[in-house]
């Protein structure tokens, strides 16, 4: 049975009998029945996250006109 070490070296799948786990930090976190479900887990925790950019907003304005 092979494992899997992300690149940076903070993730690991590692044989766990048949299944396999996933370390995090020293932390066990899950056990996968295959060892590509266990790296795609990885790869998706490691992905970086998307940040919402903020929408510019119009100034408001009145729709009524003012008469002074």
């Amino acid at each position: 049975m092979d494992g899997y070490v992300s690149k940076d070296e903070m993730w690991a799948a590692v044989p766990f009998g048949k299944k396999y786990m996933i370390i995090h930090n020293g932390e066990q976190l899950q056990v996968f029945n295959t060892l590509d479900a266990a790296k795609n887990f990885i790869l998706k925790q490691t992905k970086p996250k998307k940040t919402r950019t903020k929408k510019t907003t119009k100034p408001k304005t009145s729709s009524k006109a003012s008469l002074f």
